[in-house]
């Protein structure tokens, strides 16, 4: 099992919990899980509910499949959070005012414009592992009030990050699009994100970056970069100087640039992860580990950059 994985499915077992039975635990007043159910637009009940609960504030899905309707959830009128896994959705229409839609290694509609003005009240988007979910990014901007968006192992309509995918939520913090193949990233892709602290886009095929593409992103602490194909100029560091702490980078480029540069262009940093354990055993590697660890900087083959650490 890869190490991407190992974090998807340590996710899915954070935000999923244990499911055991037809209808939902008993173990959390405020959360009502519901295991392979047929979901139609007949309301889902707990068990011995006749009424309306408005003390659950979150659903869980596992294994159910159907369409979401208007009727479905509407025992639950106060949820707010919702987490759909190893489901097949093929609708989805509730009228909740969401902030919180996980969905991980299930099927469910494409999100577009449409869906995402409907659902402009999240906060947190997670699509994980959804290999039969497709997201249009330019839609994303349609979700006025984002502070979390995970989109990893998805099929992205695009694989160029513009601009136009963060055109909307000037409270967006965190960033994963880890896993997706995105092959390149426009020079002014985050002018427009400028609240962003992480960033995530290890995993993917990108080849190279334009000097000043993370210049907007005063606040971020922390990039992700490993597993990318990526040839490394320090000048894309350099602007972000005033407050990066945590950088993941391909184990390669150790061959590629110089630690003692890296840490003076950037002096807040604290550690460098290469995202992955059993390094090969290379003198370029130790010495560059052994500058950075000269400067304080913790050198680490970790997964500092998954998405478990988000959730």
């Amino acid at each position: 099992m890869s190490k991407l994985d190992f974090a998807l499915l340590t996710v899915a077992l954070i935000v999923s919990g244990v499911y055991s039975g037809r209808h939902s635990s008993k173990k959390a007043s405020d959360t009502a899980k519901f295991h392979r159910q047929s979901l139609s637009d007949e309301p889902l009940r707990q068990r011995h509910q006749k009424t309306p609960n408005e003390n659950v504030k979150r659903i869980e899905l596992q294994n159910c499949t159907g369409a979401i309707g208007v009727s479905t959830l509407s025992l639950f009128p106060k949820a707010q959070k919702i987490t759909i896994r190893d489901s097949a959705v093929e609708t989805f229409e509730p009228t909740l005012n969401l902030t919180d839609l996980i969905v991980i290694k299930s099927k469910f509609p494409t999100i577009e414009d449409t869906f995402a003005l409907k659902f402009s009240s999240v906060k947190n988007l997670v699509l994980l592992d959804d290999d039969n979910v497709t997201v249009n990014p330019n839609s994303l901007k349609s979700f006025r009030n984002l502070s979390t968006l995970v989109l990893s192992k998805v099929q992205l309509a695009t694989l160029h990050v513009t601009k136009d995918w963060f055109d909307g939520p000037a409270t967006l913090k965190q960033v994963n699009l880890a896993g997706n193949g995105i092959q390149e990233v426009a020079e002014d892709a985050f002018e427009r994100a400028t609240s962003v602290v992480r960033l995530d886009l290890t995993n993917n095929n990108i080849t190279s970056l334009a000097a000043k593409v993370f210049e907007p992103l005063k606040k971020i602490k922390e990039l992700g970069l490993y597993g990318n194909p990526l040839k490394i100029d320090l000048t894309t560091f350099e602007v972000m100087g005033d407050s990066l702490k945590v950088l993941g980078l391909p184990w390669e480029s150790a061959n590629q640039i110089d630690a003692k540069e890296l840490t003076a262009k950037l002096p807040k940093l604290k550690k460098v992860s290469f995202g992955r354990e059993n390094l090969p055993q290379n003198a370029e590697l130790e010495d560059f580990c052994a500058k950075l660890k000269e400067a304080k900087v913790h050198c680490k083959s970790d997964n500092v950059f998954n998405v478990a650490q988000l959730l």
